[in-house]
């Protein structure tokens, strides 16, 4: 017997530690990230500024046949440009000129689908 009346030295303890599990833990990429990533690498590539890439991430679900083009005004950046980039990045991210990822099954066609919300401006609010 102790000092302070245990009898044993250790306090009981379970035979063997709780397991903990080490791995990491992966989580699904978020699209949103996915799709910015992709679009700094297309604008890298044909030298879109910074400043304009929120422009692009409207057009990546839009049908190309909805994208604006070149209005003739010596505009800073031309829509041409700015379809472009969302071109590489739709590549990069294997979503057809139909705005829908390739090998997703689609009920409606592309016709019947509802425009985007973001059809109309260029920049998010």
């Amino acid at each position: 017997m102790f000092a302070n009346g245990a009898s044993d030295p250790a306090p009981s303890r379970p035979a063997h530690p709780p397991t903990i599990d080490y791995r990491p833990r992966v989580s699904a990429p978020d699209p949103r990230e996915l799709e910015r990533r992709a679009i700094d690498a297309a604008s890298e590539a044909v030298g879109l500024q910074s400043w304009y890439r929120a422009c692009v991430l409207p057009l990546l679900h839009l049908h190309e046949d909805r994208f604006p083009s070149c209005c003739g005004g010596g505009c800073e950046p031309c829509n041409e440009l700015l379809c472009e980039v969302a071109r590489r990045a739709r590549r990069a991210l294997g979503i057809d000129e139909a705005g829908a990822l390739v090998g997703a099954a689609s009920t409606a066609s592309a016709d019947e689908r509802p425009p985007p919300e973001s059809a109309a401006p260029l920049t998010r609010p």
